[in-house]
């Protein structure tokens, strides 16, 4: 049984945040997950949570003051590893008392002031810390490559980087965030790549390619994916975060219906 994660700030942008976990709920949707949890209090989150019933599985840590860059994160941003420490101890905060057992250390922009060599030194020396920071709370840190169709610039941009960021960072609190959106774009060969990466997968996100829409729309075939993941025994969560191509609603029961 695959499990799908209503990514709530693409779904519903237009609704109050409280009004898009109603939304969420009124879709079948029994998991959420959120770029950006901190618009609101932990205490309002847990209130949410409780009437809706949902579980919140997956969040940003905070852009911190990489908010104004194309590319946002502070994870491999040197003369930054202070500021960084104090966003992901506030993802930490927000995961420990709401149940999130995900946090995504989000990478940031590449920096031609830096290295590459050094830029990767300081993305492995924070996601240590990150991990070992997260491991006493029991939660996966997990990193994502992006597509520079959506991320110019982004420093975590290709599969092969984040397989060898992991390998090199050698923490079991340390996973791959496999957007099929992105992969598409990047690499490819999804199913070839999903059987390469399952073990080190902690979570899935979908869309349609090339247009970023319902996952059903475009060259991607979803049912195929599907099939594969429940035939690899994936026990994560599949995070929808797409642009619904006229209402949430309406994508939703093309596609969603089966799987909710």
């Amino acid at each position: 049984m695959l499990r799908l994660a209503a990514n709530i700030d693409w779904l519903w942008k237009e609704l109050p945040l409280a009004e898009k976990l109603r939304a969420a709920k009124a879709q079948k949707f029994r998991y959420v997950e959120s770029l950006n949890p901190y618009a609101a209090s932990i205490e309002d989150w847990r209130d949410w949570l409780k009437e809706s019933g949902l579980k919140l599985v997956l969040i940003n840590a905070p852009s911190g003051s990489s908010a104004s860059e194309q590319v946002r994160g502070l994870a491999a941003w040197p003369g930054r590893e202070s500021e960084f420490k104090q966003v992901f101890s506030t993802a930490l905060e927000y995961a420990g008392a709401l149940g999130v057992p995900i946090v995504h250390a989000t990478a940031g922009p590449q920096h031609s002031v830096s290295s590459p060599k050094d830029q990767q030194r300081c993305y492995e020396s924070n996601l240590r810390w990150a991990c070992l920071a997260a491991e006493k709370a029991k939660i996966v840190v997990s990193i994502e490559p992006l597509s520079p169709r959506d991320s110019p610039g982004a420093y975590m941009n290709s599969l092969p980087k984040a397989l060898e960021t992991i390998s090199q960072v050698q923490s079991q609190s340390l996973k791959l965030q496999f957007d099929l959106y992105h992969q598409q774009i990047l690499h490819g060969d999804i199913i070839s790549n999903l059987r390469l990466c399952i073990e080190k997968i902690a979570h899935i996100q979908v869309a349609g390619v090339p247009q970023r829409n319902e996952p059903n729309d475009g060259e991607l075939n979803f049912d195929r994916v599907a099939r594969e993941l429940i035939a690899l025994n994936y026990q994560g969560f599949i995070g929808c975060e797409y642009k619904p191509s006229s209402t949430a609603e309406a994508g939703l029961t093309q596609w969603a219906a089966r799987y909710l």
